[in-house]
């Protein structure tokens, strides 16, 4: 699925960003295997950039869930450019506030489209 996903964070410019995400899920193959949810940004001629927005980019990025036992496991990935490694290395503070709104809405995300789009 695809989807248009604008960010509370501001960007440089200060404006906030937008993205336009190809989202895939994948049950796990075998009894252990995780869960996995992935994320590319895209270029859609439906939604080129605006002016309004500052057109961000996620290489790759996505969760891994796992079941164990009672609890689940849950590792998030996120590959960035060498553009903001300044500001992941000197910001950490902003970051976990960064990370705990995308974790959020990650969350969100997940609860909402909790059933299988393959499964009827």
């Amino acid at each position: 699925a695809i989807y248009h996903v604008v960010s509370t964070v501001s960007s440089a410019e200060g404006k906030l960003q937008d993205f336009i995400i190809l989202a895939s899920r994948r049950p796990p193959c075998d009894t252990g295997d995780p869960y996995v949810v992935a994320f590319r940004s895209v270029s859609l001629p439906a939604h080129p950039p605006c002016e309004e927005y500052t057109r961000g980019e996620t290489l790759c990025s996505g969760f891994c869930i796992w079941s164990q036992g009672p609890m689940t496991k849950i590792s998030y990935y996120n590959q960035f450019t060498p553009g903001i490694v300044s500001r992941v290395t000197t910001n950490m503070t902003g970051l976990s506030s960064d990370f705990a709104n995308t974790y959020q809405a990650c969350e969100r995300f997940l609860i909402e489209n909790i059933k299988d789009p393959q499964q009827p």
